[in-house]
């Protein structure tokens, strides 16, 4: 386990980056197959509307440049890797 350590953060400026140039944080977790299968649970527990108001649209993997075109109806884009 990591020893603690502190650092700050300028939450205004990052949360700008985040949103008006639409970055992501992404990260790991060591967690093994059963948590795997739990997100996938509790995914599938979810409405069917809440995929469907979230995303706006849906691009191939071979297409993903698509996801990166700007539309004024375009809320978020996703990538698909497999169908």
């Amino acid at each position: 386990m990591p020893e603690p350590w502190t650092f700050e953060v300028d939450g205004g400026r990052l949360h700008k980056e985040m949103v008006m140039y639409n970055k992501a944080v992404v990260g790991s977790v060591n967690s093994g197959p059963r948590h795997f299968r739990a997100a996938v649970d509790r995914l599938g527990d979810m409405p069917e509307w809440f995929l469907e108001d979230l995303l706006t649209r849906v691009v191939p993997v071979d297409s993903f440049g698509a996801a990166f075109e700007e539309s004024k109806t375009t809320i978020k884009t996703a990538v698909e890797f497999e169908s």
